[in-house]
């Protein structure tokens, strides 16, 4: 199935100078929770639902074990997990301590095979959808 989007016009916010420009967003079209995720790993697997969900919730608890450590967590030659400090600066570096920290957050990124396989995505617009009249290709 296609992604789906739709359009805005908005003024760039790094640019607010600039007039107001139109941009696509990605229209989901629902969530897929972690029984279901569990559910479609059974189906590719020999395991069953339940050993599959024990799995992700699993994966869940090692990958913030070790980002909680300071440790990067990769998952084979696709992706990987680290985590970033959002902070407020500080004028001098006895300044710069953890009380001025905001937030740990973790970051996810991807390989270039990853981003391949996302570039071979289609699109179509949500408007061609409410109409059903095909919509347009990538």
């Amino acid at each position: 199935m296609p992604i789906i989007y739709n359009k805005l016009s908005r003024k760039h916010p790094g640019k607010p100078e600039e007039g107001q420009k139109w941009y696509l967003y990605c229209k989901t079209v629902g969530m897929v929770d972690e029984a279901e995720v569990a559910r479609q790993i059974a189906d590719e697997t020999t395991l069953n639902p339940k050993e599959a969900e024990m799995a992700i919730s699993l994966l869940r608890k090692v990958i913030l074990r070790n980002l909680l450590e300071g440790r990067m967590v990769r998952l084979g030659d696709w992706a990987y997990f680290y985590p970033t400090i959002q902070c407020e600066g500080a004028a001098t570096e006895e300044e710069a301590v953890p009380a001025r920290i905001r937030k740990l957050a973790m970051h996810v990124a991807y390989d270039q095979s990853f981003q391949q396989e996302l570039d071979k995505a289609t699109y179509i617009s949500a408007q061609s959808l409410a109409r059903k009249d095909g919509g347009e290709g990538k």
